[in-house]
């Protein structure tokens, strides 16, 4: 399935997989910019996913990074496949990838994990689950695309 999304749609999947990272295999997110109101979240799902043997990536600019790890417990070389440094990406992707039968899901959108990007602001994406053909192509493609951003 393929629908229209909005930075809201970000924010409730970073919000399920807080919730319930046990149900999922993996969680990648790409996006530039971090603000101060979604650091600690995202530092609870790094936690989260990590306690629920859950795979959990982030790609972000080193001023991001940096602000992020400052948030983590631990020495940042813990995190250091975590949390990976792009300054060349500007592109804001998030997946996530159910353990068993659900679907994995792919959001690709303006929305930057700032409170602007998932709350204030009017952005727009696509989201795609791997429930139809065309969405296993698009989920397929959002996971090679983190790969190598990550890489």
């Amino acid at each position: 399935m393929i629908e229209i999304s909005t930075g809201k749609d970000v924010e409730r999947l970073i919000d399920l997989a807080i919730a319930r990272p046990d149900r999922l295999v993996d969680i990648a997110l790409c996006a530039p910019f971090i603000d101060d109101r979604l650091l600690p979240r995202l530092a609870q799902l790094a936690v989260a996913a990590r306690r629920a043997n859950c795979g959990f990536r982030i790609v972000t600019s080193r001023n991001s990074a940096t602000a992020l790890l400052a948030q983590l417990p631990g020495p940042p070389a813990f995190w250091r496949r975590t949390v990976v440094v792009n300054d060349r990406v500007h592109a804001k992707a998030y997946l996530v990838t159910p353990r068993g039968r659900g679907h994995a899901k792919a959001i690709v959108t303006s929305a930057n994990l700032t409170w602007g990007g998932v709350a204030g602001n009017l952005e727009l994406g696509v989201a795609a689950t791997t429930g139809s053909a065309q969405g296993r192509r698009v989920v397929h493609a959002v996971r090679e695309f983190i790969g190598r951003v990550a890489a």
